[in-house]
């Protein structure tokens, strides 16, 4: 079966993970992390992208960066390919250096993208690597928040510092960049919070609103579905579609949510909204049942079955087609 293709689009942000094969190392020394960061420079010079924070930890990585063209996949595949080439090659081995895909995880441009930029900034800090001491946090090579702190040459040129500054509302002046290290490391404090859990289980970070037109963007197609994700990304996905579905079920049939609580378990509706949500999702009858108040899983599967065993019913019209 062919892999599905990623959400792709000009503009698009992501913030891209990935672990080492079985949880090992994907660096093991400064010249590993020299060959990182000389890839990353390579493939940012053949995409294009804006890369606006990474940082190299030893068993997996993060990248922030916003594609001008639809090429993640392209972008991504020469990259992570190269870098096992290439870690193989100087180690002496052969094999997977990556466990399976990359994560990549929509990114919703404002306060989310400006968090997310800090979250990958102290990722080393929440690891242990170095101390919240501003004097370690600008110094410390494997990440890009040195290239915030320095200027002109001193910055690494593929890192686009001068953009990321202005997302993060900071002036390129000494006094500035003193203030966004100073800020970093005041936020080491608060590593552990709601937007750590959103991206350890999420596949869109950003608003309602970002998240439904993401949403949109995997539903252009069910046939060919634009994802690549999978598990709760691809759950997450599908209840958001689910939900929608429900409510132009709820719109054509002219019946509020409180109407539905008080209808029967079995009304041909509920099973009409059933069988749609199931055509065009993954949501299982566990959910169907709590969100269209339709008693247990069973009820479920026996409503829709009788729903299309009278599909000629004339007093089940008119009927809802998602």
């Amino acid at each position: 079966m062919p892999r599905q293709k990623r959400v792709e689009y000009e503009g698009a942000v992501y913030h891209v993970m990935a672990r080492g094969n079985r949880s090992e190392n994907i660096v093991e020394d400064v010249r590993d992390r020299e060959v990182f960061v000389e890839t990353l420079q390579e493939v940012v010079g053949q995409t294009g992208w804006e890369v606006y924070s990474f940082a190299i930890m030893s068993n997996h990585y993060h990248l922030v960066f916003r594609t001008p063209e639809p090429n993640l996949v392209k972008g991504m595949t020469w990259f992570q390919n190269t870098l096992t080439k290439r870690s193989n090659a100087r180690h002496k081995r052969v094999g997977h250096l990556f466990a399976g895909r990359y994560k990549a995880i929509m990114v919703e441009e404002g306060e989310y993208l400006r968090t997310l930029i800090h979250y990958v900034h102290l990722n080393p800090v929440k690891a242990g690597y170095i101390q919240p001491r501003i004097e370690e946090m600008r110094g410390y090579l494997w990440t890009s928040l040195r290239d915030y702190y320095f200027k002109g040459s001193s910055r690494r040129q593929f890192i686009a510092v001068e953009v990321g500054l202005k997302l993060l509302d900071i002036p390129d002046t000494q006094l500035g960049r003193d203030k966004l290290i100073d800020w970093t490391a005041r936020l080491a404090g608060k590593a552990e919070d709601d937007y750590t859990e959103s991206i350890r289980n999420g596949w869109v970070l950003g608003s309602e609103k970002f998240s439904k037109e993401m949403s949109g963007k995997l539903s252009m197609n069910k046939e060919d579905v634009v994802n690549g994700y999978g598990g709760a990304q691809q759950r997450g996905h599908d209840e958001a579609r689910a939900r929608e579905i429900l409510q132009q079920g709820l719109k054509h049939f002219k019946i509020s949510e409180e109407d539905l609580k008080a209808m029967k378990k079995s009304d041909w509706r509920k099973a009409n909204i059933a069988k749609e949500i199931k055509k065009k999702t993954i949501m299982n009858a566990e959910w169907l049942s709590a969100n269209l108040y339709m008693g247990n899983r069973t009820g479920v599967s026996k409503a829709i079955r009788k729903f299309k065993e009278e599909a000629n019913d004339a007093s089940k019209t008119p009927r809802f087609s998602a």
